[in-house]
């Protein structure tokens, strides 16, 4: 198998998110494990656009730990795909999705 398709094959492994593709989420904070950008103007640019989308009350980039979380807001749903969508588009490779239920 070629390097490419192989690293496409990755790829897509990771963006399918097979445990989450398609789901909405409105409570608790998901965390991304992420390969990628790790600039400060591409973790400012993830952040920023993370935080206007609804549903989401706050985002960090930790470029150390290779994780972006986001907090959710508890009200609005947020749809997993465009989450990763999102990710996608500022640099991230979403290697794992991970939800941690809210405090009660």
């Amino acid at each position: 198998m070629s390097r490419t398709l192989s690293l496409l094959l990755l790829c897509l492994a990771a963006w399918s998110s097979p445990s989450f593709a398609g789901e909405s989420f409105s409570s608790g904070t998901l965390v991304a494990q992420v390969d990628g950008s790790d600039c400060e103007l591409c973790i400012r640019l993830a952040r920023t656009s993370l935080e206007k989308l609804p549903g989401i009350r706050r985002a960090q980039v930790d470029p150390a730990r290779h994780q972006v979380a986001v907090e959710l807001d508890g009200k609005t749903a947020v749809d997993s795909e465009a989450l990763l969508l999102l990710l996608s588009r500022a640099g991230y490779a979403v290697r794992k999705l991970t939800l941690y239920p809210a405090p009660r």
